[in-house]
């Protein structure tokens, strides 16, 4: 028999024992039993393998029992931690023999003595992040704890709202909604796509939202019909909150100067740029505690509310801005142009009473027109700085009116260069030279002058230098230094408006100069600031720059200037019954690949003023890259013609002797292409208007028809004129009437 089938002789005497299984492969069979209790041996201990062996037992150590009445008969070992009773036949196992089989044998004391080294380092490296999450950054945790319970909400204030000279709103407020949702709880694209926010949201925008992580917006400024259908539905994830947004009544009228907001409500542009920590106002804090389920307490009796910004009143005049932009339009159309600008403004106080600037095909203004050209874009201004030579003559004593000056037959040469005049002249007193516009005989005077003086006289009128007016992004110009103007050449095309750039307002401060009796006033857009309880906060007052000219010099350059309207060339400017003052320029265009004079590219301007008696409003206009005529006195001069001939009607007090007021045919048929029906004529009120039924009108046709007649306007609204304060038919004395419109198309 192979000895590992060979079984010891005590369990021969089991009653259980199968002797035809390996031992290996039998379970443990129990204890043995002895039948002799007083002659036995001692039982060797069994390891786990099934072997016995008297080395490794769990129930060593033994001890020698030497003497005593159960000793062995051949003086074996008795096991120290068992035991044997007299009184029963079967042998009880030590606790240690028990646990046999939950506790291998054998295992060697290196392993024992690294996994307690492990646990050792395990358990405390876990003692020693407790004792840092506990005892050092407790306090940072704390902290943690504190703001995940408390929060603060910020209450935004309301913006300030901007008014025109005469109390009409130009910006307010309208209450919106904004949804948004955090990109992990945020519902199925397609479903958000197709059934929540259909024709707003694209799937695709939705994904790429998804992708992201934390807050996304989902829509801002949502108006209450519109945010009101996607709350019925109730999507879940998708949260809202209340907002403001910024509303233009009459958009994109003035936005060149007025701006606009950002989606978050901020200033981007014009005034709104200009104004916006007085516009925005203060927001409040508002503390508030959470819970467990996320309902916030007020943990504050008293709560704070938020200050709401200041309201700006401006210069401008609404009726004179509308009349300044429908005309721009119109010479855009007529001209072919690029672009056409437009300013006009008190010369006494500095006051501006309107301000445009359009772009051929009237694009989106908030992508073309963010930047004001009026006071952003530089031009060389051609004959129009001819004011400078003129004045820096009569101050100097250079010349007199009557000065003669030989314009060499329409070809004057300065070194290589040649200068030319449109028409040719021979000899030119100084008056003619001005409003015939001789660049020869101009050019002659600035080189009498000198660099040091023409220089002088160009930054006492402010070329070369910021007007100080309160609007965002306003260039200084360009203008060379004295050392550049020491060179003949360079004088030379100075005198007569090449070779410096300047921008529409420093021309219009300029001319307003002279109309002011030789004193420059400092350009202002806003007349007053106050708080939401209407009290007033600040008020801009008329600020003189300094005296550029004397007061006799600035007669004589009024005289000049109503030359060049009268007989000079900027006729088509004149006005029946008033005397206008002004010059034209016509400058060429730099290309700015080639950097020389671009052919066919010209600015066509004018500026001027009126009454040249008695100034009161002083103007500028401007065509960019006008198609076919480009004189300034063809295509900028009858411009300013027909908005000075407006503006007349809006004025405070008549620059014209009164007149009977008569039907306009051309006004007539413009109304009956509008549906409107004039009343039949039955008396003349000499000295009254009567006022006709503006009801149906668009609201610009409405205006012209009211500047017709003489009638003060007041617009409540925008589109077409619904109603109006005085009955048609009446006969009033300079009364305000009121028109209210609403936009075409709409339900009563």
């Amino acid at each position: 028999m192979p000895f590992w089938k060979k079984q010891p002789s005590w369990r021969l005497k089991s009653k259980n024992w199968r002797k035809t299984s390996p031992i290996w492969r039998r379970p443990w069979p129990g204890p043995p039993r002895w039948k002799h209790l007083n002659r036995r041996r001692s039982p060797s201990v069994w390891n786990i393998r099934g072997s016995r062996s008297w080395h490794g037992s769990l129930c060593s150590p033994f001890r020698r029992k030497t003497s005593g009445k159960n000793r062995s008969m051949t003086g074996g070992f008795w096991p120290a931690c068992g035991k044997i009773s007299p009184s029963r036949r079967r042998w009880s196992p030590p606790t240690s023999l028990k646990m046999a089989n939950r506790f291998p044998i054998g295992v060697s004391k290196g392993r024992v003595k690294l996994l307690l080294s492990l646990s050792l380092l395990v358990w405390g490296a876990l003692v020693l992040r407790l004792a840092q999450i506990q005892i050092f950054s407790g306090p940072r945790y704390a902290k943690m704890a504190r703001e995940q319970e408390r929060g603060v909400k910020i209450l935004a204030g309301s913006r300030g709202l901007i008014y025109d000279r005469n109390g009409e709103v130009l910006a307010k407020n309208l209450a919106t909604y904004s949804f948004f949702s955090f990109a992990e709880s945020l519902p199925a694209p397609r479903f958000l796509a197709q059934s929540v926010f259909r024709g707003r949201l694209s799937e695709r925008e939705l994904v790429q939202k998804k992708k992201r992580r934390g807050f996304v917006w989902l829509a801002r400024d949502m108006e209450k019909d519109e945010a009101g259908k996607i709350l019925t539905r109730k999507p879940r994830g998708v949260y809202v909150t209340p907002e403001e947004k910024r509303a233009y009544p009459y958009y994109p009228l003035g936005v060149d100067w007025l701006g606009f907001t950002s989606v978050d409500n901020t200033g981007q542009a014009g005034l709104e740029l200009h104004y916006e920590k007085l516009l925005r106002g203060d927001s409040a804090r508002l503390p508030f505690v959470r819970d467990a389920r996320g309902r916030t307490f007020s943990v504050e009796e008293k709560q704070a509310r938020p200050k709401s910004g200041h309201s700006l009143t401006t210069t401008i005049d609404f009726r004179m801005q509308s009349v300044l932009e429908e005309e721009l339009e119109a010479a855009l159309e007529k001209s072919k142009a690029a672009g056409a600008w437009g300013i006009f403004a008190n010369p006494k106080t500095g006051e501006i009473w309107a301000m445009a600037s359009l772009l051929s095909g009237r694009p989106d203004p908030r992508a073309s027109r963010q930047k004001n050209r009026l006071v952003a874009d530089m031009f060389e201004p051609g004959s129009t700085f001819k004011i400078v030579t003129a004045a820096a003559a009569l101050e100097k004593k250079k010349f007199s009116p009557h000065s003669l000056i030989n314009c060499e037959n329409g070809k004057y040469k300065i070194g290589k260069r040649t200068i030319r005049d449109v028409h040719r002249y021979e000899l030119l007193t100084f008056e003619d030279a001005v409003v015939k516009s001789s660049n020869i005989a101009l050019a002659k005077i600035g080189l009498a002058i000198g660099g040091s003086g023409f220089y002088e006289t160009a930054k006492k009128f402010g070329f070369g230098e910021k007007t100080g007016i309160d609007l965002p992004g306003e260039a200084p110009g360009q203008f060379p230094s004295e050392e550049a103007l020491s060179r003949e050449i360079r004088l030379a095309t100075c005198s007569y408006g090449y070779g410096e750039a300047v921008t529409a307002l420093q021309l219009v401060c300029a001319y307003g100069a002279v109309a002011n009796d030789g004193v420059r006033m400092k350009p202002f857009i806003v007349r007053e600031i106050r708080n939401e309880k209407g009290e007033l906060v600040q008020q801009n007052l008329p600020t003189p720059l300094g005296e550029v000219v004397s007061r006799e010099t600035a007669e004589i350059l009024r005289r000049f200037f109503s030359g060049v309207v009268d007989s000079g060339t900027a006729k088509a400017a004149g006005m029946d019954g008033l005397t206008v003052a002004g010059k034209t320029g016509t400058s060429k265009k730099i290309d700015p690949e080639t950097r020389r004079y671009a052919q066919g590219r010209y600015v066509s301007s004018f500026v001027g003023f009126f009454p040249a008696e008695t100034p009161r409003v002083v103007g500028f206009i401007a065509l960019d890259e006008p198609k076919g005529a480009y004189y300034g006195g063809e295509v900028a001069a009858p411009v300013f013609k027909k908005v000075a001939d407006k503006f007349l009607t809006l004025l405070d007090e008549p620059l014209r002797p009164e007149e009977p007021k008569k039907e306009s045919f051309e006004l007539l048929q413009l109304a009956s292409a509008a549906g409107y029906q004039a009343p039949e004529p039955t008396t003349i009120n000499w000295g009254l208007d009567e006022v006709p039924d503006f009801s149906g009108m668009p609201l610009r046709l409405a205006l012209r028809e009211a500047a017709a007649r003489g009638l003060s306007v007041r617009v409540k609204g925008k589109g077409v004129v619904r109603e109006q304060s005085t009955p048609p038919g009446s006969f009033v004395d300079r009364s305000e009437v009121v028109l209210f419109c609403r936009p075409p198309f709409t339900d009563e």
